[in-house]
């Protein structure tokens, strides 16, 4: 009877502590998205894309595929997201933004800035290829006017650039995914 009565409140124990570590759980997983949402907001994360007004002559993309692309010469609205594996908050943002790409109803452009040498695969899993391309980090001052990085501008056809989101954002957020597909023409999807 004493083992039975002992083998009892050793379960009780384990039972106990077991449902402890789940509250602590639910109750760490819920403080974490208290903190992450408050950095976000803080941050700027969810700032919308503000609108700009500006066409770009030329600038050529090297498709993952070896082909070239002038985004001048783009057929759709598209997203063109810089980017480069040395930005933190490129990296940070990235995994999100792939993503989105998958089911986003506005074709995006993820462009790294990166060296043609410098390997990309580990922080582009997940993507289409057709959407990743590479470009020259030495013009992208001149052509789009920044410096920093990441920047990802709505370009429309003929290379009107319509809007740009400077800086990381909370691609998952799906106000900010509407905000920017709220800047396309009412034809787009």
């Amino acid at each position: 009877m004493k083992k039975r009565g002992m083998i009892l409140l050793g379960a009780a124990l384990v039972s106990a502590q077991g449902l402890a570590l789940l509250v602590y759980m639910q109750v760490s997983a819920q403080r974490e998205r208290a903190q992450r949402e408050e950095v976000a907001a803080a941050s700027g994360l969810r700032r919308p894309p503000r609108a700009e007004s500006r066409t770009i002559q030329s600038f050529v993309l090297t498709m993952q595929d070896g082909s070239e692309r002038d985004l001048a010469r783009l057929g759709e609205p598209t997203l063109v997201h810089f980017w480069a594996t040395w930005c933190p908050p490129c990296k940070a943002e990235l995994p999100a933004l792939i993503a989105w790409s998958l089911t986003s109803p506005v074709p995006i452009l993820i462009v790294s800035l990166d060296a043609p040498d410098v390997a990309l695969g580990a922080w582009t899993q997940g993507a289409r290829p057709e959407t990743l391309a590479r470009a020259e980090a030495s013009r992208i001052n001149e052509v789009f006017h920044t410096s920093t990085l990441p920047v990802t501008f709505l370009i429309q056809p003929g290379g009107h650039i319509t809007a740009r989101a400077q800086g990381a954002r909370d691609w998952q957020d799906s106000a900010f995914q509407q905000a920017w597909q709220a800047l396309l023409p009412s034809s787009s999807p």
